[in-house]
């Protein structure tokens, strides 16, 4: 009663329908301008995961952010002045870096009245001010201000935003920045290696030998064949936390970096980098694929329905679809994600899917209809319960998705079902409206002229399930062989910038990729006894020894180095040590290299021990993000601080590797019971509307084959199951029920008419077409993937474009075999 009421209030009032639409539309265009997009690890894991909780204590505990990585390589060797100046030149000027350009300086002036008036001239003249250190001091000062005052937020926001773009680095390392802990007649003394650069040879020979001298900056900064050298820039923030003044930070740098190219070869890279590229690729791809697949279904539809002006109502119900969605995504203060960037296209095909069948349908009405309106009436009436439970089944496969443990999937099933919610709203009253307006339709093609499909005589079924049958144990083979593990740089292309520039760091240094192995004594000074730092040094030296490990760095370095320097021998933790040896001076002769360390004005171990000694934060870099690997990497350091370690002592993990772990460890249990429960509601709802269990058993069939091979083909052509992948049965289970819907509904109307046989010949007759145009429709949309950025989703455009086929030939065959002929 409801779907009649709301169809036949549009055929009523077209245009007061159209208007009500129209605005609302306007609305939520506006809203979705305001939408964010987050590609970082933290945006995939839900907010309270206790790894993403305990991320953040470890992160404000050693005030650890990620490091962008700047690199030389010359493959003549980097010792040489022209290219040493150039890492000279260029520090100095990252050091000095400001985001304050003039637009910005205006946007900025133009928002001074939401301060308090107290902040307002203060505020003007830092916005104005050209020095950056004085801008930065006077920012810093009315940020700290702020922050005692409790001032609200958005007056905080822009204070910190200012505070932010005067100073948006807060460390820069390099051979003629970072320090050197060396021996003096006082004791030790800390000196940049590079503080002038080398003019002689003899010079530039001592640089070189004291550099490979300190193991700390073999591979963290410069290569160990000498080809290449690195600057590295710490962020003042997280980069999750002011995602605009990252993304123009990272702009500016590589900006600045390109001027200093040649012959030398620069690269910039790192997990921010990652994120700004993802986002830029994301925008790209979008601008791209939308007009495309929209382009595409446009010429499909014209050739089905013989008319541009129906092929076009459709895609209008599509975009205004997409714009409430993302409206609605907006309001809820929800980010775009690289899994949430497939939700227009499938969005796409629940929207034309229903378009799709109306208009076919309206087409066969207007020849036996006095009017357009009353075809459109009947038209309504025979589809409209139909469309209503393939909208709720496209509900119940994607809204399942809401169980995930990844965040950013939840949000795909989440918003992907208020979509399909949107386009049933929309199908039921934009459709008609706009259709009672236009001219009469094209006469239907004559139906009887499709082919004969097999399985629908009763001697054609046992080969047909023989068929089936076969596909299925094909797949079965396959889908245990299916890999797992995702990857950021990964999904990039090869000849991507980020991909080449994450492969000649990962060629020439440490790795890009940061694991986190935070050892906890609970105790103070409890990182001064000798046996904890031997097994920080133990767990080093093991995870040192993988291929995929380029560099670890502790705060054991800090104490064997100072060693080194002082006595010329590594007694506490090194090679000079006796093994199993125990000094009970060597606590009192840590304790005061610490000492010494600090009233030399040494502060690089901040970031590897906490204020009272009491944790450990052991940096290892890793030169892939593959997953699986990452998690060898994090396995090898627990069975290591097992042995080493006391019991007293524990160890956890953290960084952007971590939580990859963890998010990947959490893709196959929470998609098995995505899947499971979307199949189980669907399976209800096509209980509830054909009231017979064996035809909605029998519906499911043509799916549960489908994404069987899915899985299959995914194995067969090493698409690893990732965060985005792992989408692609849940949008078959979503898409593809459709066609199981219609034709069964079919099937139950002519089997009032006559018997089973006869009923299935018709339903195929009446259906094919609409369901043929559908998936071909549908693949072709999913098939503009294939120009994406990004493999995952040009994973789902191969895969889902030609299992959507698969799905409306098994519907059409398998389907017709398995239901009762008499």
């Amino acid at each position: 009663m409801g779907n009649s009421i709301t169809y036949r209030f549009a055929l009523r009032r077209p245009r007061a329908t159209i208007l009500g639409i129209a605005l609302i539309t306007a609305v939520m265009v506006w809203q979705a301008s305001g939408l964010e997009i987050s590609n970082s690890v933290d945006a995939i894991l839900p907010a309270d995961h206790p790894a993403l909780l305990q991320d953040r204590e470890i992160k404000s505990v050693f005030e650890s952010r990620e490091m962008i990585l700047i690199g030389f390589l010359l493959d003549e060797g980097i010792f040489n002045q022209a290219t040493l100046q150039k890492v000279a030149d260029l520090s100095g000027e990252i050091e000095d870096i400001t985001l304050m350009d003039p637009a910005t300086r205006t946007r900025l002036a133009e928002r001074y009245t939401r301060l308090p008036e107290r902040y307002q001239e203060r505020f003007l003249s830092a916005v104005r001010e050209s020095s950056r250190a004085r801008a930065s001091a006077l920012a810093e000062r009315m940020w700290r201000e702020a922050r005692r005052d409790s001032i609200g937020a958005d007056a905080q926001g822009l204070l910190e935003e200012l505070r932010l773009r005067t100073h948006p680095v807060s460390e820069v390392l390099s051979l003629s920045t970072v320090d050197d802990i060396v021996a003096t007649e006082d004791g030790l003394a800390l000196r940049r290696p590079m503080p002038v650069v080398p003019v002689s040879s003899a010079a530039m020979s001592r640089l070189r030998t004291s550099v490979y001298q300190n193991p700390l900056f073999v591979n963290g900064l410069v290569s160990r064949d000498g080809t290449g050298i690195l600057v590295l820039v710490e962020m003042s923030f997280y980069y999750d936390d002011h995602i605009e003044v990252a993304k123009d930070l990272l702009d500016s740098l590589s900006a600045i970096v390109r001027t200093y190219e040649g012959p030398e070869k620069t690269v910039v890279a790192g997990v921010p980098m990652v994120n700004v590229f993802t986002s830029s690729q994301m925008n790209a791809d979008l601008a791209r694929l939308m007009p495309l697949a929209i382009g595409v279904l446009f010429l499909v539809l014209w050739y089905a329905f013989r008319s541009p002006m129906l092929a076009t109502v459709p895609l209008v119900l599509v975009l205004i679809t997409l714009a409430w969605t993302l409206g609605i995504m907006a309001l809820a203060g929800r980010p775009v994600t690289l899994v949430v960037s497939a939700m227009p296209i499938i969005l796409i095909a629940i929207g034309v899917a229903d378009g799709i069948h109306l208009i076919t349908e309206y087409r066969a009405q207007w020849p036996l209809a006095e009017d357009k309106r009353s075809a459109l009436t009947a038209t309504m009436g025979t589809l409209a319960g139909a469309v209503v439970v393939t909208s709720l089944t496209d509900v119940a496969g994607f809204g399942s998705l809401a169980s995930s443990g990844l965040a950013s999937i939840r949000d795909f099933g989440v918003f992907t079902s208020v979509g399909a919610l949107v386009a049933l709203g929309l199908s039921l009253t934009l459709v008609p409206a706009v259709l009672v307006l236009l001219p009469p339709p094209p006469p239907l093609r004559e139906e009887g002229r499709l082919p004969r499909v097999p399985g629908i005589r009763r001697h054609r079924r046992r080969p047909i399930l023989i068929a089936a049958g076969a596909l299925v144990l094909v797949a079965g083979l396959l889908i245990p062989t299916l890999k797992t593990g995702g990857t950021m740089v990964g999904y990039f292309k090869t000849d991507s910038e980020i991909a080449e520039a994450s492969r000649l760091i990962n060629d020439h240094f440490g790795g890009t990729e940061v694991l986190n192995v935070v050892v906890d004594t609970h105790e103070v000074d409890g990182l001064k006894d000798a046996t904890v730092l031997r097994g920080i040094a133990a767990i080093q030296d093991s995870l040192e020894g993988l291929d995929v490990v380029g560099y670890t760095a502790s705060i054991a370095d800090y104490v064997a180095r100072m060693d080194q320097v002082l006595t010329g021998r590594d007694q506490i933790l090194g090679q000079d040590r006796v093994e199993d040896e125990s000094d009970p001076r060597d606590r009192a002769r840590i304790a005061q290299y610490l000492l010494l360390y600090e009233n030399a004005g040494g502060n690089d171990t901040e970031k590897l021990a906490d204020f009272d000694y009491r944790k450990a934060n052991v940096v290892v870099q890793i030169r892939t993000d593959r997953t699986p690997i990452l998690r060898e990497v994090r396995n090898v350091a627990s069975r290591v601080a097992a042995t080493m370690l006391g019991a007293s002592t524990s160890v956890t993990y953290a960084g952007c590797s971590n939580l990859c772990i963890v998010a990947d460890d959490l893709i196959i249990p929470s998609q098995l019971r995505s899947l499971g429960t979307a199949a189980l509601a669907v399976f209800l709802l096509l209980l509830l509307l054909f009231r017979s269990a064996w035809q909605a058993a029998a519906a499911m069939v043509p799916l549960v084959i489908t994404i069987m091979v899915v899985f299959a083909l995914m194995s067969l052509f090493g698409v690893h199951l990732d965060a985005v992948t792992a989408l692609i049965a849940s949008i078959v289970l979503g898409v593809g029920i459709d066609y199981s819907v219609h034709f069964i509904s079919r099937f139950k109307f002519f089997l009032r008419e006559g018997s089973g046989s006869e009923a299935a010949v018709q339903a195929v007759r009446t259906t094919a077409r609409p369901i043929l145009f559908n998936s071909l429709a549908v693949g072709l949309g999913f098939s503009v993937l294939l120009f994406s950025s990004f493999w995952p989703l040009i994973h789902i455009g191969w895969v889902v474009g030609s299992t959507m086929v698969l799905a409306a030939v098994l519907t059409l065959t398998v389907l017709p075999a398995l239901l009762p002929r008499d």
